[in-house]
């Protein structure tokens, strides 16, 4: 999706149950029940010191006057935006808020773009295991770049940063 009027579509915010009922329905078969391991217990066992309730982010960069149109958009792992709380702990960013639907924040392009630029930093993300996928330890995908908009963008120009919870 990268080029010229390179538009991204929101992630579902629909509401997203914790998906107990697969272990409640697995517990009347005992034999099925190690394979039924849900979100929920499976972030309790790791002993996540965060919001228990995270599996990951989804991470879209745009302009306040183009919201539709993405400068860079990339996923990590649950611990994948504490660089970003600590840009606004040192007054290089404005954490909005928002609570994972999405979180929000407001970055220079001068401060944000040349920190994506040079590679997402690393986070101390747990391994995740889900149903039917498996994310690393300190897991980010790549970043997708939309270059005709990286291209535009100015040092003082303020871009959001949008993180969707992914669980």
């Amino acid at each position: 999706m990268s080029g010229t009027g390179a538009t991204h579509q929101r992630p579902n915010e629909s509401f997203k149950p914790k998906p107990l009922r697969y272990a409640v329905q697995a517990a009347g078969k005992a034999c099925h029940l190690a394979r039924s391991t849900t979100r929920l217990s499976l972030t309790l066992v790791l002993g996540l010191h965060g919001d228990p309730r995270v599996l990951g982010w989804e991470v879209i960069v745009y302009r306040p006057v183009t919201p539709d149109i993405f400068i860079a958009r990339w996923k990590t792992g649950v611990f994948g935006l504490k660089w970003l709380d600590q840009l606004a702990n040192g007054n290089k960013a404005i954490d909005l808020g928002g609570y994972g639907y999405p979180n929000k924040y407001v970055v220079t392009a001068g401060v944000l773009l040349p920190i994506i630029k040079a590679g997402l930093p690393a986070n101390d993300s747990p391994l995740v295991i889900g149903d039917d996928y498996v994310l690393p330890e300190g897991w980010s995908s790549e970043v997708n770049w939309n270059q005709q908009e990286v291209l535009a963008c100015h040092g003082s120009d303020q871009l959001i940063v949008e993180a969707w919870d992914q669980s």
